[in-house]
């Protein structure tokens, strides 16, 4: 992918460039354009092609999860009926929000070899086409935002924790109200437990939006981050005195 498009640019703009270690030799002006086209085209379609078949195994991996450990959970509550320390309210979270979770998170562990490989390629490329110092700076960025998201993730889970606690209790009084509809109907209680499921729900929504805020804010941190490993690159790149070319600028952002 960037070895080709590097090689392209390189050639559209000098078209007596020499050539890659990887393109047949004795080619012409308009077959090398032809050859570097293809190449471009066969990489993108076996990028797709790996991306896709990725894409299912994640999920496929993430329903098998997910549907074992609900069927765990539901099978548990079950037979712990009546004598269990768990709420309805908690339970309900377990399901529909952690067994989630848990399955996404397993289902992009196997990603990991493949993440780490590609750091490795993109690192070298990066050190061909920029330098040393250009690379240390970019990563440098990435050290600064390292800490900050840590901190925003903590702040994350936090108001996340809240926002569950809450609807934990909501949930657990919802039940208490239909377990209990005939008692409650016959002394006129509605307006009370009415009032009070009222007041928890409000609380659950201010708890909620407050941790789509600090989600949404940290997903606007997130995509600030190669924005800035991108000019902290290029600006150390520049005050060096190196020429900034077309070829080093879009193969560097590929």
């Amino acid at each position: 992918g960037p070895a080709t498009l590097n090689a392209m640019i390189t050639w559209l703009a000098e078209p007596n460039s020499a050539s890659v270690w990887w393109e047949p030799s004795g080619l012409t002006a308009p077959r090398r354009g032809m050859f570097y086209l293809v190449a471009m085209a066969v990489a993108n379609a076996a990028r797709t092609i790996m991306e896709q078949h990725a894409g299912n195994l994640s999920t496929a991996i993430n329903s098998q999860v997910n549907t074992a450990v609900t069927g765990e959970i539901f099978s548990k509550a079950m037979r712990q009926k009546g004598h269990s320390r768990f709420s309805t309210g908690k339970v309900m979270n377990l399901l529909g929000d952690d067994a989630g979770q848990l399955s996404e998170w397993i289902g992009t562990v196997y990603k990991l070899p493949a993440s780490l490989l590609t750091i490795a390629i993109g690192g070298w490329q990066l050190l061909r086409l920029l330098g040393a110092a250009p690379l240390l700076g970019g990563v440098g960025v990435l050290g600064i935002f390292a800490p900050l998201s840590y901190l925003a993730t903590r702040h994350c889970k936090f108001h996340r924790d809240a926002w569950f606690d809450l609807r934990d209790v909501r949930v657990s009084q919802m039940s208490e109200c239909l377990h209990a509809m005939k008692l409650i109907k016959s002394n006129a209680w509605e307006a009370g437990f009415a009032s009070l499921i009222g007041e928890t729900r409000v609380r659950e929504l201010a708890a909620c939006f407050k941790y789509r805020v600090v989600d949404y804010l940290m997903m606007i941190m997130w995509s600030t981050v190669p924005l800035a490993t991108a000019a902290a690159a290029f600006g150390i790149h520049a005050v060096q005195g190196r020429k900034l070319t077309i070829n080093v600028m879009f193969t560097s952002l590929a």
